[in-house]
């Protein structure tokens, strides 16, 4: 699942895609999230190897993997969510 941290209308859903042609399997964007600068891919226990290659797949630095709270989002059933901030749609437009 990808949430849109950014200013930037429809991110979430290019990113989406950017990750669904990568082999990715990828649900319908999340809601929009308070703006933040960095991007960040979050995982479920056990999925932190998925996450890391994820992680790189969008050229974002493995600091920006960490393991999921549901207390900043609910990805619902996915393990991996990505959250994307400013620096990463200003790359994907």
């Amino acid at each position: 699942m990808v949430f849109n941290a950014s200013d930037v209308t429809g991110v979430a859903t290019r990113v989406g895609a950017r990750l669904k042609a990568q082999g990715w399997d990828v649900g319908s964007p999340g809601a929009g999230r308070p703006a933040q600068n960095n991007s960040i891919v979050m995982y479920r226990a056990d999925f932190d190897d998925e996450a890391r290659s994820l992680a790189g797949g969008l050229a974002l630095p493995t600091s920006a993997v960490v393991a999921l709270d549901t207390a900043v989002v609910s990805p619902g059933d996915a393990d991996l969510a990505v959250i994307v901030g400013d620096e990463l749609a200003e790359r994907v437009g």
